[in-house]
């Protein structure tokens, strides 16, 4: 019974604002922080928009760490007059995108995978090869190995000629 007193209180003070855990005890000290950020974090859910998401405009994006989220950028600016953005993390398993990007084609390797990539062609229809266009040319080699094509070897590595 102790601990969910504890927890309570966590969530009590999270409601009054206060930010000090009164409990020095480890495990009440776990409870109380449980009960307060999970609070908080209801709290502040429901002072932030929720907006249905048909129509607006973003960028798929892709972080270092590999995963993937999208930016919308607003009209706001800030200080220095760069345009603010809000990156949200996708938590959605089949969200449904249409694709709005000029230079992006769709390269399909098979009948079942393919790369989304940049048009490496000039106004006349002609392929360029630039350094950028290697991670995409491995990329199309990787979709050939996993769709069981091996006829190339190895993978393409950057040149300066």
């Amino acid at each position: 019974m102790r601990k969910e007193e504890a927890y309570q209180r966590g969530v009590e003070s999270a409601n009054s604002g206060e930010t000090e855990c009164p409990y020095e005890d480890n495990e009440m000290a776990k409870e109380w922080n449980r009960g307060y950020f999970i609070q908080t974090t209801l709290l502040e859910e429901q002072r932030l928009p929720t907006v249905k998401a048909v129509g607006i405009k973003g960028f798929l994006c892709k972080g270092i760490d590999g995963k993937f989220f999208f930016r919308v950028y607003s009209e706001k600016k800030d200080e220095n007059g760069d345009k603010r953005f809000v990156d949200y993390h996708i938590a959605h398993h089949d969200l449904q995108i249409v694709l709005d990007d000029e230079d992006a084609v769709l390269n399909q390797c098979s009948e079942e995978e393919g790369v989304i990539e940049y048009d490496f062609q000039d106004d006349e229809g002609k392929q360029i090869l630039r350094k950028s266009r290697i991670a995409s040319l491995n990329a199309e080699f990787s979709c050939e190995v996993a769709s069981g094509d091996r006829n190339r070897r190895g993978v393409l590595e950057e040149t300066d000629e």
